[in-house]
């Protein structure tokens, strides 16, 4: 595990506040969703593997920080939710699970192009992926962001271009992408 990243979302992970809404993508595209098991990877505070958990699935969290998913892991037994969700601490730089096992897959605010070929082997065919984070368009901000981290305008739906993308936008900052696996 990479301690250095570790340590680092452990000290974000304390000191941040209140617990966060589920992602809007998610809350808005529920109608998408049919039960089974899903994984939120670098899943934070787990409010997106909780709200998935409450929503019909066994829910995973993948996240590097043991501060973050000691809150999500209390979050969701205040919930109830505790039987339909399980957080994992795990370094993403190795993750993977077996071929067409996973029925939905969430990433946000988080990119890791590497992931892209485990993500597709990892969802059935029908399988849906929510994904949302920051594009080159922070730069204009932030002009000494590290573009290792900022997708390029039109990446995600360029690399799931054969999928049947159900939702696609790009904001100044942000790009966001709903879309089924092929059967």
């Amino acid at each position: 595990m990479a301690e250095r990243d570790q340590k680092r979302w452990d000290q974000k992970w304390a000191g941040e506040g209140a617990d966060r809404e589920p992602a809007r993508l998610l809350v808005s595209h529920r109608e998408y969703l049919s039960g089974g098991i899903a994984i939120d990877l670098a899943c934070g505070l787990g409010q997106n593997t909780r709200w998935l958990a409450a929503n019909g699935y066994r829910a995973i969290g993948f996240d590097i920080s043991f501060v973050a998913l000691q809150r999500a892991n209390a979050a969701g037994l205040h919930e109830g939710l505790a039987r339909h969700t399980l957080f994992v601490q795990y370094d993403l730089d190795r993750w993977s699970v077996p071929q067409h096992s996973i029925d939905l897959i969430a990433v946000f605010r988080f990119l890791d192009r590497r992931l892209f070929p485990r993500i597709e082997r990892a969802l059935r065919p029908g399988g849906l992926l929510f994904y949302e984070t920051r594009h080159t368009g922070v730069l204009m901000r932030q002009p000494d962001a590290n573009r290792n981290y900022l997708l390029e305008r039109g990446e995600l739906q360029q690399r799931f271009r054969d999928w049947n993308i159900l939702h696609h936008y790009e904001g100044q900052q942000n790009a966001s992408l709903v879309a089924r696996k092929p059967h």
